[in-house]
């Protein structure tokens, strides 16, 4: 058994809701005290720091990410909050976007919770959300599609809590 620390303050990842190997030897830690990376050669953890979005930690609670392939600096990581939406986080400036509803960059956090990122073979990126859908987005975070349910509409989806999606072969 190995224990890892984090020399910079008290703070280690509490309940890890995700982890995210980004393929360069550094593993990502979605906690409910916020994001961390994992310098497994040296054994410890470095806390990305904590950007507060009009007094609210955006950063906190990460359930979901996807660093994006077709950013060739490998620096976009794509995470889902619980309470903020969908955050676009540049690795190399520690800067985020916050994208909120899945409607469009907002200035104020609003909730909603991003249960997973998505992307298909088409290189289309998908946000799965408990409330809000399914939403198809563009590399900017614009939404070109938001799949709801809707009562009585029977060519809707079924539910607008999302978990997981599966591409098939038959694409």
């Amino acid at each position: 058994f190995t224990s890892y620390r984090n020399p910079e303050s008290n703070s280690n990842p509490r309940v890890a809701d995700v982890l995210y190997n980004d393929g360069e030897g550094t593993l990502w830690i979605g906690a409910q005290n916020g994001l961390f990376k994992l310098d497994v050669g040296e054994k410890i953890f470095h806390t990305l720091p904590v950007n507060l979005f009009k007094g609210k930690d955006c950063l906190s609670s990460i359930v979901s990410m996807y660093q994006d392939v077709k950013d060739s600096t490998g620096n976009t990581l794509w995470a889902g909050t619980w309470t903020c939406g969908l955050l676009k986080i540049n690795l190399a400036d520690k800067s985020f976007d916050l994208i909120v509803n899945g409607l469009q960059k907002r200035t104020e956090p609003n909730c909603f919770s991003v249960t997973k990122i998505f992307r298909d073979s088409h290189q289309v990126l998908w946000i799965l959300t408990e409330g809000n859908g399914l939403l198809q987005m563009n590399d900017h975070g614009d939404v070109l599609a938001n799949f709801k349910s809707v009562v009585g509409e029977t060519t809707s989806i079924s539910s607008n809590w999302i978990k997981d999606v599966v591409e098939d072969s038959n694409h």
